[in-house]
């Protein structure tokens, strides 16, 4: 019976520390994201303000930017 209880509570340690290192990857992965999304609003705008990219690819990249920043 305590042998039951010992390895209940050693799988569930493990779980929790792999969800932790999950979770750890899914924030790294989603910060690269809005990086990523960042840098191209920032060089979207430039084109915009020089006349070489329409309204539309700068909405597209306000678009993403903000989603990146809700998820």
């Amino acid at each position: 019976m305590a042998e039951d209880v010992e390895r209940g509570v050693g799988l569930r340690a493990r779980n929790a520390a792999l969800a932790v290192t999950s979770a750890r990857d899914r924030i790294a992965i989603a910060r690269k994201g809005v990086d990523f999304a960042e840098a191209n609003l920032e060089t979207v705008t430039r084109r915009y303000e020089a006349g070489v990219a329409s309204n539309i690819d700068l909405i597209d990249a306000q678009t993403a930017t903000y989603q990146t920043h809700t998820m």
